[in-house]
């Protein structure tokens, strides 16, 4: 750990002292440290130490000696944090770490961009650069929009960067600064998220994929049935792996195909009005359900079997068959040649047509 020593720390009290101020800020626990160095075996070029960190005994003035390296891996994420952060305030520059979140606390993570922000500490005007996965940080108290910038990467692993100020929605409009901004990236209203699928390998039994192709197969069977004239058959991408390369091999077969991405939902909201942008199944299913019950006061079930006809009479299906129908045309018009890139989208909307001729 030597390495990530703050400067003179080994030779000056001062200096840990104010490494013990710094920890104070989040852990009051660390008292003082104790530094040793470590006979050389004359391999090691470099002087090493042995630090422990010292605790106040409870109900005494005596201290417990504890190594450094068996403090939390929090702690030690802050300690190693310490000697750039002194430098880059100090000297007015960038201050780059990626997932600054791994290991701290959110309210830590919060406590250290306030530094940053507050220019009372931060004189020099320093910078901070960092990547996340928390989105708790998508706040419009905290940053501002061009603070905030996104990375998505498409099918083939390339990433794009973009900031949430230059952000236009499908109606070509920028992001409001009284946007939930948390909240509508996890609808996917902003893009870059994963695309997400049920982990299938520890299920048993066949998975969704080979069940799909099953049925396929099965349609393909029957086609001389006058029973299955016309076959079709409905799923979402979010539960089929190889997506795109099943709804080819049934279209191949003569099958008509009736999909929805994410999720058969994205078209029951067509019922009542819009389509929105939503990349996350899950979300989209509870987001879907929290509507509905709004529309209908009723709860929704995916087993309900009334379920036709509830979307038909708090619905309206002609909008819904030309909201699904402007936004498969605009999916191609951006250029979206797969299914699986085109979100929010379905094709339900066309069986629907079919069984109303």
């Amino acid at each position: 750990m030597s390495h990530r020593l703050p400067k003179d720390f080994v030779e000056s009290k001062d200096v840990q002292q104010k490494v013990v101020e710094y920890f104070a800020s989040f852990d009051e626990h660390i008292k003082d440290f104790k530094i040793e160095k470590i006979p050389s075996d004359g391999e090691v070029k470099e002087d090493t130490y042995k630090i422990n960190a010292l605790h106040k005994m409870i109900d005494s003035d005596r201290m417990a000696e504890i190594p450094l390296g068996m403090e939390s891996g929090g702690a030690l994420k802050m300690f190693a944090l310490y000697p750039e952060l002194q430098e880059v305030l100090e000297k007015g520059s960038v201050f780059f770490i990626d997932e600054l979140n791994a290991r701290l606390h959110p309210l830590l993570v919060r406590n250290f961009l306030l530094t940053f922000l507050n220019p009372e500490i931060n004189t020099n005007h320093a910078q901070l650069v960092f990547t996340t996965h928390d989105t708790w940080q998508l706040s419009n108290q905290l940053l501002r929009r061009d603070e905030i910038w996104f990375v998505e990467k498409d099918k083939r692993g390339v990433s794009a960067l973009y900031s949430l100020a230059d952000f236009v929605d499908e109606d070509g409009y920028r992001i409001r600064k009284d946007e939930s901004y948390e909240k509508n990236y996890l609808l996917g209203k902003y893009g870059a998220i994963p695309n997400l699928k049920s982990i299938d390998v520890f299920r048993g039994g066949l998975s969704m994929a080979k069940r799909t192709e099953l049925v396929i197969e099965r349609l393909v069977s029957k086609a001389n049935d006058l029973e299955y004239r016309i076959p079709w058959i409905v799923f979402d991408r979010d539960q089929v792996q190889g997506f795109d390369e099943i709804i080819a091999k049934a279209e191949r077969e003569g099958i008509q195909v009736g999909w929805s991405n994410p999720c058969f939902e994205i078209w029951m909201y067509a019922y009542f009005g819009s389509m929105p942008v939503i990349q996350n199944s899950w979300t989209c299913c509870s987001e879907f359900g929290r509507m509905y019950e709004n529309k209908t006061g009723q709860k929704y079930s995916k087993a309900d079997g009334q379920m036709y006809g509830k979307l038909c009479k708090f619905g309206n299906e002609e909008n819904a068959i030309r909201i699904a129908e402007k936004k498969l045309e605009q999916c191609i018009r951006e250029g979206k040649t797969k299914p699986s890139e085109m979100c929010p989208c379905t094709t339900v909307d066309e069986l629907v047509g079919e069984i109303k001729r």
